[in-house]
Order: C-alpha cells, then structure tokens, then sequence
C-alpha cells in the first residue's frame, strides 16, 4: 500500500502548529512578574513660611517584580547634576508622597528608582518642577503721626517704664521677636525682648497705640531690631522715648507709674 507522505507531513505540522499556539496562547493567561515603576504627577508647591517649600508625587506605580521597600526618590537642582541631589534615599517617601524642606526659587528633576527581584535597579521617567517662594521680607518702621500718643514714641513719666515704643511690622514670618537695647546701636546692653505671636489688629480711623506692636520703656535712646522666625531682619531703628513734664498742664495721674 502506498502511503501519501506529503499529506500526513502537512497533517503533522498542522497538528504541531494547533499545539504550539494553544500552549503559548495559554500562557499569556498568566500574569508575568514586572519590573517597571512610574508616577502618575509631580506638583512644586511654593514656600510660605521661610525659604523652603515641599514637592508631592502623584499615585506611584510599581511593577509586580518590584520590591517596595527598596523604592527610592532622587531630587535634582538644577542644573541637575548628581552633586546637586537635594534628597535621596531608600524607604518611604515622607509624610505619603510629599518630600519637605526643598529651598524656593528653584527648578528640580525628581525621579523614582526601585530594585527588581534579580537586583535591577530601574528608574521611573523624571519630571521637572519648580518650588516658587511666597514669603514677603519683613519691614519694620515706627508708626507715623501727629498726636503723641499714635507717633513712634509715647513719652514716659520720669523714673517709670510707661513710655511706649510703637511699630509698624509687615510681611515676614510670625512669630515675631522685638530687642530693644540701651543707646545707639545694638552693640549697647539688650533693655527688653518682645515676643509678638499674632498679627496687628486692623489700623481704623479712632488710631491708637492698640492698632500697632508696643514695647514699654523708660525714657531714653534706644536701637530697636525686629527679627521674624526666619531669622530676617531690617535695618535697626534708632528712637528716643521722651520724658514726661510732670509740672506740664498735659500732665496727669494716669501718666504716674
């Protein structure tokens, strides 16, 4: 009997080829490990307070090869050099997703790096972000006016502490800390320290001493310096409180100690 070899050849192949796809097509069933990381966003969010502001990462996604605890975040200044990294290191970004303390008016590149299970490091795409300051420098000045009792001093009865030294204190960081030293400059004795936590009440139309920061004194001269928490400071002011005359018609018992 003669056998039709071509025939049964093609009946294998056919039969070979069917197998072979179903194994492989079967295999894509499976889920594959994967060594893959990204980040959905990146935002700079601007400094308020100080010089340093913080940049958040969006949803991080890593692939099911990656080990978690290996992840790690890599913060570049520009001009994005490795001796410019502002923050790396293995472990959990801080605070979620948000790394703190990175210096305004700066631009960055930030990264993610992870370790696959045969000891790949892989490296997310980067983005570009910028952290923009907000903070205003503080200003401090004596309060300007006509009537004694809203100009920059108020005068003191002789011997008491009941003058006032009063000042106009803008922008900056609360809280802020008022030194008021004996003479000229503040090379003189430290007199007094004012801590101020809060901010001036609202300047109305009735002024007094109650619409700006006052700080009691004996009368004399003195340098005052205004430092806010950032360590920021004007120029010092120098102010002389006067004296009060005590056979003056102005004169009264609300002026006595």
């Amino acid at each position: 009997m003669k056998i039709n070899t071509i025939g049964l050849s093609k009946s294998i192949g056919i039969c070979l080829l069917t197998a072979t796809l179903f194994i492989f097509g079967n295999l894509k069933t499976y889920a594959q490990p994967q060594c893959t990381i990204s980040m959905s966003s990146v935002t700079g969010n601007p400094a308020t307070n100080c010089s340093y502001g913080s940049i958040t990462i969006g949803t991080i996604t890593l692939g099911t090869d990656i080990d978690p605890s290996t992840l790690r975040v890599t913060v570049l200044k520009s001009p994005y050099g490795q001796n410019d990294t502002v923050t790396q290191g293995w472990g959990t970004l801080v605070n979620g997703n948000t790394i703190p303390n990175i210096p305004a008016g700066n631009s960055y590149r930030v990264f993610l790096r992870g370790m696959c299970s045969n000891g790949t490091v892989i490296t997310s795409s980067y983005a570009t972000v910028s952290v923009a300051s907000t903070a205003t420098m503080i200003d401090a000045t004596l309060v300007q006016g006509t009537d004694t009792d809203i100009h920059g001093t108020r005068i003191a009865t002789p011997g008491c502490k009941n003058g006032r030294i009063q000042l106009r204190i803008v922008g900056g960081s609360l809280p802020y800390r008022i030194e008021v030293y004996q003479g000229n400059s503040i090379a003189g004795p430290l007199y007094d320290t004012v801590t101020i936590y809060g901010p001036m009440f609202p300047v109305s139309t009735n002024l007094d001493y109650r619409n700006y920061y006052s700080v009691l004194a004996e009368a004399g001269t003195y340098t005052v310096k205004v430092i806010d928490n950032c360590g920021n400071a004007p120029a010092p002011i120098l102010v002389t409180v006067g004296e009060a005359n005590p056979l003056s018609s102005k004169f009264n018992k609300s002026m006595l100690c």
